[in-house]
């Protein structure tokens, strides 16, 4: 499971681990920002400088690469924050960050 930005407190991960039985799930959350709203405005409020969407989708993209090779067996899923056309760190519908 990985979670490439994730805001607010209770996270995302967090909240699948406590349904999920232990060692049945690997998760990992690339970008986390503590208030809970969009990725630009938490960045901004945390006073970070969010990552370039370069740098976003290359993260994901090793994330996913480096599952691949760790395991043979399952599935990767991404949960994104919101839909597509929903703003990522800088802004950027995430539809254009992830396409090829």
């Amino acid at each position: 499971y990985v979670k490439p930005v994730q805001t607010g407190e209770d996270t995302d991960a967090a909240a699948l681990k406590r349904h999920v039985p232990e060692g049945q799930l690997k998760t990992v959350t690339l970008f986390h920002y503590p208030s809970p709203e969009s990725p630009a405005s938490a960045a901004e409020k945390a006073g970070m400088k969010p990552p370039e969407d370069t740098e976003f989708r290359a993260a994901v993209v090793q994330t996913l690469a480096r599952a691949r090779q760790d395991s043979t067996e399952g599935i990767s899923v991404v949960e994104t924050a919101g839909g597509p056309l929903s703003p990522g760190p800088n802004h950027t519908f995430q539809a254009d960050i992830y396409a090829p």
